[in-house]
């Protein structure tokens, strides 16, 4: 909500630059800077938004590693409930898992058997 409203009073990104600065700072940066972390890091928590709700609680316990769900975030939620019947069956999924998972969803569509071999094989 900081990152809003800071956006918001830095004016309408331009198309050349839809990045928000802030001063010399991006937006992420100055809220990463007050609270201890990275501007990166924030950008990471607020992709975390894009999960569903289920794998958002797996998140808040630690039951999936940080990075893993960061890359989960980008993946349609239909797709993320399979991803959750998955990990509440078998434990826990991998980045390198998520990544051929993602790189599989690019080439087209998928299904749930076919997701399911993908992460059992890898």
């Amino acid at each position: 909500m900081k990152m809003d409203a800071m956006r918001r009073q830095a004016g309408r990104p331009t198309k050349d630059n839809s990045r928000q600065i802030v001063g010399n700072y991006e937006t992420a940066d100055v809220v990463g800077k007050e609270n201890g972390e990275s501007g990166r890091q924030v950008q990471r928590y607020i992709r975390l938004t894009e999960l569903i709700p289920e794998l958002l609680d797996y998140v808040d316990q630690k039951r999936i590693q940080f990075t893993v769900p960061v890359e989960i975030s980008y993946i349609d939620q239909e797709v993320q409930k399979w991803l959750f019947e998955y990990i509440k069956d078998n434990g826990v999924v991998k980045l390198n898992q998520i990544t051929l998972l993602r790189t599989q969803l690019q080439a087209g569509a998928i299904t749930q058997a076919k997701m399911i071999t993908l992460l059992n094989d890898n």
